[in-house]
């Protein structure tokens, strides 16, 4: 399989050749920051009275300059361990593994690479599923965020950090929609955005999947109007609106590949990812991201998505699947012929996943991009 990659616009592809996985060194572990920030008024309102934001980085001393700054922004349910060593509660590969370390894409050897674990997740940021710094808000009384929310919380992370600005933020499906935030955002510049597998705003199609898998969460009698005690809460429910997303993220081809005609094999398998993820996760939590996912509009207050893309300041890569169908290549081009950038396609029968799981052929465009 090969990655396309190309100015957006018809007629002037070129393909890619295969790169190498990962670098001979591995990627290294990362120094982990728990940063207190203050108080943080929501685009809808609400208040995060203490904004706490957990962040891994690896990697060379920043510039001043920031010249080799790489911002990486995890997927929807996914966090700031991206490869390498993770602790006990982590894989011991990291959701990107050939991505992120010595001699790969994202070399630790040539970059200060940050990934910060989103607002309003369960993975050490201020979210729902928790007090965990004092006068914080739990549970149901954690406000609604937008993706400009979270993009805010990061902005003020990185500043914390005394990065002035970013070389490339790559992000990939929401991590996407938060590139394209941080790409339109002006407090911390950026000079080059890497969107993968997102839209500039979220379809009627996208919006729909998510409406359900929120009411599979809200019928659950254990919902409780998210009033819930710890370690309990709405786990069918949840369980159920994780196995609805894995069939929005996988694609119908590749499901039929997988399993044909073996009814109990599809089933087991949906049901491991919904009790996998009801031990990881929380139901509020999830309940704020996809509401997050749901409201991403590029051109909220900005006139409109074409003008937004046309005015962004920093360069754009936008990254397609090609069986995607959370986030379609159609999608995915006019983001790029949009705001005049470049367009990548990952070849791939795994549907929106295959971002995660093509990882050469990610690899391929990445290294492409960054060099």
């Amino acid at each position: 399989m090969t990655a396309v990659l190309s100015p957006a616009r018809p007629g002037s592809a070129r393909t890619a050749g295969p790169a190498p996985l990962v670098g001979v060194g591995g990627c290294p572990a990362p120094r982990h920051d728990l940063l207190r920030l203050g108080r943080l008024v929501c685009e809808g309102g609400g208040v995060v009275p203490d904004l706490q934001v957990s962040v891994r980085r690896w990697g060379a001393p920043p510039r001043a300059d920031g010249s080799n700054v790489v911002l990486l922004l995890h997927a929807l349910t996914g966090d700031s361990h991206v490869a390498g060593p993770g602790g006990p509660a982590h894989s011991p590969t990291g959701w990107w593994p050939g991505v992120l370390g010595v001699g790969a894409p994202v070399d630790t050897e040539r970059f200060h690479v940050i990934a910060p674990d989103v607002l309003g997740g369960c993975s050490g940021t201020s979210g729902p599923a928790g007090a965990s710094v004092p006068n914080a808000l739990g549970g149901a009384d954690f406000p609604e965020v937008t993706v400009r929310d979270q993009v805010a919380a990061e902005v003020r992370a990185v500043q914390a950090l005394g990065i002035r600005r970013v070389a490339h933020v790559i992000g990939a499906s929401a991590g996407g929609m938060r590139a394209l935030e941080w790409a339109a955002q002006t407090a911390v510049p950026v000079d080059h955005a890497v969107v993968v597998a997102a839209p500039a705003a979220s379809s009627a199609d996208l919006r729909a999947g998510l409406a359900v898998q929120r009411a599979a969460v809200t019928a659950d009698p254990a919902w409780q109007g998210g009033y819930y005690a710890p370690q309990s809460g709405p786990t069918a429910g949840l369980a159920l609106a994780r196995q609805l997303a894995v069939l929005t993220y996988r694609s119908a081809d590749g499901l039929e590949q997988r399993f044909g005609p073996d009814a109990g094999r599809l089933t087991a398998w949906l049901e491991h990812h919904g009790r996998s993820f009801v031990e990881r996760f929380d139901a509020v939590s999830y309940l704020r991201l996809i509401g997050a996912m749901a409201t991403h509009d590029l051109g909220r207050g900005r006139g409109g998505v074409q003008r937004a893309l046309r005015h962004l300041p920093a360069r754009v890569t936008a990254v397609a699947v090609s069986s995607d169908r959370f986030t379609t290549p159609d999608e995915v081009r006019s983001l790029a012929r949009g705001t005049g950038g470049r367009y990548a396609v990952i070849e791939s029968v795994h549907g929106h996943d295959g971002f995660l799981i093509e990882t050469e052929q990610t690899a391929t465009v990445l290294r492409s991009v960054l060099a």
